[in-house]
């Protein structure tokens, strides 16, 4: 019996399939429910016994409500009319034309410290908003 190693559907993160991971029917493997979630997978759940339905599960892919890259892309180039090949000498003349934001830094900063701040909670494990403020007093008890 051997391991076989996937790759995360999301975040690109291998994995043994011998862990913990999340599958869809549809061959999509993902590394973390929070991966898995991210894409839209969800499993049906038995009204009656309140109890997942098992091999159940469906994501954004199999359900048709997204599509992967490569399809986006070819359904682009049928758009465009363009070849690939003429698509990356487009890209090519454009790159440095890419218009940035500029923000001052007073809002930079600001967007560190809610990063920071968001990085924190989920550090404590909240991922909704009815563990908020559990999580906000845990942080003013530690300080």
């Amino acid at each position: 019996m051997g391991v076989d190693y996937l790759c995360c559907n999301k975040c690109e993160d291998t994995f043994a399939d011998c862990g913990y991971y999340v599958g869809c029917p549809c061959g999509n493997d993902w590394c973390s429910d929070k991966c898995a979630k991210a894409e839209g997978f969800r499993e049906e759940i038995d009204e009656e016994t309140q109890e997942t339905i098992d091999d159940s599960g469906t994501c954004n892919f199999c359900r048709n409500d997204d599509f992967p890259d490569w399809e986006l892309f070819k359904f682009t180039q049928g758009l465009l009319g363009k070849s690939r090949e003429e698509l990356v000498e487009l890209y090519k003349e454009n790159k440095g034309n890419v218009k940035t934001a500029t923000i001052s830094k007073g809002e930079y900063e600001g967007l560190l410290e809610s990063q920071h701040f968001l990085n924190c909670l989920e550090a404590m494990g909240v991922d909704n908003w009815e563990g908020y403020g559990d999580a906000c007093e845990m942080s003013e008890e530690e300080e």
